[in-house]
């Protein structure tokens, strides 16, 4: 690949070793005995140390105390580097929370002055820095040294001014990819707020909240096996099942199966193809909830296919309750016998249906779109982490 370099800096980048520009050191071994659900001071372990440019404060184990022994750089600062020794080694992260300390098999990894320390975290986050760390991995369990992160070799641009205008591009775009996060995390949880909210729970008649104009309209309780006996939907069967190695990352027509990735892959082949229309899908085994308006063929075993098959109601609107009404069972099992148990309600009026599965869809939408622009950016930090170091 092409490396790429900011205007203005000629000289040469000079192979250097860690070494020489930093120093590790070690965690202190905390007895867990001594840990408390609400202390002081959050004793960081290999699970806060995840790969994000900032420590997971997620389950943090706390101390009320610091115990005798605990060094001076075990008491961490914020910005401090740290790099998980065991498991998934080599991953990054920095402090960003005071009153944190260092446990063991975490390292902190201490810059000199010879170097920019924005620009050390990024280097430490190239794929060349990774797989080195993992094929220094000892024992099963996968550990590494702190020797190992000072004797790794790299090349270091010979100005810090070009060490830091690296360090600040990557850090943009860390910000943006955060930033994206957040907005979905918000939308995520708007959606979560009126799938509760929309439909009736337990043995309401109603939902909790209505749009202004239907609040005098009635809901009628229903299941599943109700509207399959009264033929109100229809299970649509896939003439031909396709398996993964017949599936393509590129091609005219997409696969749908019962796994998390709502578009498995692609098929160029016409015979088998589902015909357009709204369909509903469920994962038989996964229990995951998929709604389709497109063509598309069936990927594998397990999904189960539905289709509206009466003007009365809206199949999308059906969808979004299920989802809000269905409770997991888990567990490896045919769970479609639990789906067509569940209770849910349907409102009289389809101009009601149809507003809340709107409704929902815009969400889903702008959830989406998050997506894909947090995928772009994930990619483009990818490309360049790959490209502006040698």
């Amino acid at each position: 690949m092409k490396k790429i370099r900011f205007r203005g800096f000629l000289n040469k980048w000079k192979k250097a070793v860690a070494g020489d520009f930093l120093e590790g050191k070690n965690g202190f071994a905390f007895a867990s005995k001594d840990y408390k659900l609400d202390g002081k001071f959050s004793v960081l372990t290999i699970k806060n140390v995840q790969g994000d440019k900032t420590i997971d404060v997620q389950n943090l184990t706390k101390v009320d105390k610091i115990p005798l022994g605990v060094q001076e750089h075990q008491k961490l600062k914020v910005g401090d580097i740290l790099i998980s020794m065991t498991g998934n080694v080599g991953r990054v992260s920095m402090v960003h929370i005071e009153n944190c300390l260092l446990n063991q098999r975490v390292g902190l990894i201490a810059p000199n002055n010879k170097i920019y320390k924005e620009f050390l975290y990024w280097m430490l986050k190239t794929d060349s820095f990774i797989n080195t760390m993992e094929s220094k991995a000892t024992s099963i369990q996968k550990n590494i040294s702190l020797k190992s992160v000072e004797e790794y070799s790299f090349f270091l641009p010979p100005t810090i001014q070009e060490q830091q205008k690296i360090a600040e591009f990557l850090s943009t775009i860390d910000e943006l990819e955060t930033t994206l996060k957040n907005q979905l995390e918000q939308v995520e949880l708007m959606k979560k707020y009126y799938l509760e909210k929309l439909f009736p729970k337990k043995d309401a008649d109603i939902p909790n909240l209505r749009f202004e104009y239907f609040k005098s309209e009635s809901w009628k309780p229903t299941t599943l096996k109700s509207m399959f006996l009264n033929k109100s939907v229809l299970i649509k069967t896939a003439t031909k099942k396709y398996l993964k190695e017949n599936i393509f990352t590129v091609g005219l027509f997409p696969v749908i199966d019962q796994g998390q990735t709502y578009i498995n892959g692609y098929v160029n082949e016409t015979s088998f193809l589902i015909p357009k229309n709204e369909y509903l899908i469920f994962g038989d085994h996964t229990e995951i909830f998929k709604f389709v308006n497109f063509s598309f063929c069936q990927g594998g075993d397990g999904l189960k296919i539905i289709e509206c098959n009466s003007n009365f109601f809206s199949l999308r609107f059906l969808f979004y309750s299920l989802v809000s009404n269905y409770k997991i069972v888990g567990g490896y099992s045919r769970h479609f016998k639990y789906l067509v148990e569940t209770k849910i309600s349907i409102p009289s009026a389809f101009q009601e249906q149809q507003k809340i599965a709107d409704f929902l869809s815009t969400i889903d939408e702008q959830a989406e779109s998050l997506k894909n622009q947090l995928s772009n950016i994930q990619e483009m930090k990818k490309y360049y982490l790959r490209s502006l170091f040698f």
